[in-house]
């Protein structure tokens, strides 16, 4: 059993009607013990606590976050990140920085380009061929509905010239019908079936690194959307749960078409 901890001087949210606001708070292995004025929360936390003056700050219950899809924003961590660039150079030279400690023909990955933040032009293939030559790249925009690949992107993934539009998106291509390295909505998946899996090791390690910065924004559970992707997210969490690694209560959605598949993991 660890010593218990009190919280003093600060504003406690209860959630409770009765008694909203509190001075002080007790915990003890991770539950709450006691709640309520300084002196009566003292009394009940016993001898040996350890106290921590919060000089003020407000503390609150944890977040669930109703709807997040932790998975994919874990392995996103380890890709370029592309939120609020406001040039296409600036683009290109942090595509260009990841491509020096990468080894030839492993894929680039990245999110979060506007290029209504740049020219307004969309970007093309040729704007990163000129820096990755060696390495397929693919680019998701901001929104998520298109995705920026280079020559050997598109290569990987089969498109080419005679390459139809899939139902329901768009092969951007120039006057000459060449690709242009865009792809719209469904088209998308043509580059994401081309692109490596994780493993299991990966995708862990990234659960682990981002177990933290959820923590740092006050969440401790989630209801996870990443069982849409595939079974391994399940797996992934059911096995950190095992080693005592899970550092989020998570509730995952099941599809319906797959609770069949999660019943047989357990």
């Amino acid at each position: 059993m660890h010593p218990t901890l009190i919280l003093l001087n600060g504003t406690i949210h209860t959630m409770d009607d009765r008694n909203p606001r509190a001075e002080a708070v007790a915990l003890r292995d991770g539950r709450i013990v006691a709640v309520g004025k300084a002196d009566e929360v003292r009394e009940a936390a016993g001898t040996g606590a350890e106290s921590i003056d919060l000089e003020g700050r407000t503390v609150i219950p944890g977040l669930i976050d109703a709807h997040i899809h932790l998975l994919s924003y874990a392995l996103s961590l380890d890709r370029v990140n592309l939120e609020g660039v406001d040039s296409l150079a600036q683009a290109v030279a942090l595509v260009r920085e990841r491509i020096v400690s990468a080894e030839p023909g492993a894929w680039i990955m990245g999110r979060g380009w506007d290029h209504n933040l740049w020219s307004g032009r969309l970007p093309r293939k040729e704007d990163l061929d000129r820096v990755a030559p060696r390495n397929p790249v693919a680019l998701t925009r901001k929104d998520g509905h298109l995705v920026w690949c280079n020559s050997l992107a598109l290569k990987a993934a089969g498109i080419g010239p005679g390459t139809p539009d899939p139902p329901g998106g768009q092969i951007q291509r120039d006057a000459d019908g060449e690709p242009t390295g865009i792809l719209v909505e469904t088209a998308r998946d043509l580059v994401y079936a081309a692109i490596p899996t994780p493993s299991a090791q990966q995708r862990q390690e990234a659960l682990r690194r981002a177990f933290p910065i959820a923590h740092s924004l006050g969440l401790t559970g989630v209801h996870e959307m990443g069982y849409l992707e595939g079974r391994e997210a399940l797996s992934d969490y059911q096995e950190l749960l095992a080693r005592g690694e899970l550092g989020l209560r998570v509730c995952a959605m099941i599809p319906r078409k797959r609770l069949d598949e999660a019943i047989a993991l357990g």
